[in-house]
C-alpha cells in the first residue's frame, strides 16, 4: 500500500527553491507484509538535497527528517 503523506508547507517551501525538485520530494510511505511483519518505508528526504546538490535544501530536507522519524518511533512505541 502507497500512502500520500506529503506536507504542503514543505513541499512548497522546496518547490520555491527549484521546482525540478518535485519527484524528489519524500510524499509517498509503502506499507507491505514481509513474512508476516508490518514493514513501513520512507523515502530519505537527505537524498533530495544531495542529488540536487543544492544546500539551500538541506534545512528543509532536515525538517522532513526529523517528521519521518518522529512518525517512524510513534509507530514503534504502539
Amino acid at each position: 500500500m502507497i500512502i500520500d503523506a506529503c506536507n504542503p508547507k514543505i513541499a512548497h517551501r522546496a518547490l520555491g527553491i527549484n521546482s525540478r525538485v518535485a519527484t524528489l520530494l519524500p510524499c509517498n510511505v509503502v506499507v507491505r507484509i514481509e513474512n508476516g511483519r508490518t514493514i513501513v518505508e520512507a523515502f530519505d528526504p537527505q537524498l533530495m538535497a544531495e542529488v540536487t546538490s543544492n544546500p539551500a535544501l538541506a534545512p528543509i530536507a532536515e525538517e522532513a527528517g526529523q517528521l519521518i522519524k518522529a512518525a517512524f518511533e510513534a509507530l514503534q512505541n504502539n
